[in-house]
């Protein structure tokens, strides 16, 4: 793969001959990337992004339009809803926050942590 990216970047530079490249493409371009994950990070990303999708959740409770998208999810699958959204409680928008953050973390950390076994050279 290496010595294609090589070979069409010469035949791009013969064909743009005044074509300048930046040391920092090239060496994303033709060196290898390495294959690690630092496991908090990777837990802190998915944790942060399951977080912030119930952020969201929560905005929709609070703003009354939860009810109407939930509908319609379940409209779009050919399905009744079963559910009403309950009254807004700012304690259970905290802890929906906190479990999904921890969660998240711990699926991340996981995830971070096979990748790097099945990565290892």
């Amino acid at each position: 793969m290496q010595a294609l990216l090589q070979a069409l970047w010469q035949a791009l530079l013969q064909v743009f001959p005044k074509l300048k490249i930046d040391s920092t493409i090239a060496e994303v371009l033709f060196n290898p990337i390495p294959m690690h994950l630092k496991k908090y990070k990777a837990g802190l990303v998915v944790g942060l992004l399951m977080a912030l999708f119930h952020l969201v959740w929560s905005v929709l409770v609070i703003t009354g339009v939860a009810q109407v998208v939930l509908d319609w999810i379940y409209k779009m699958h050919f399905l009744n809803n079963p559910f009403l959204i309950q009254p807004f409680d700012l304690a259970t928008a905290g802890m929906l926050l906190l479990m999904t953050f921890v969660v998240g973390f711990v699926f991340g950390w996981f995830l971070g942590f096979f990748f790097n076994i099945l990565h290892k050279k």
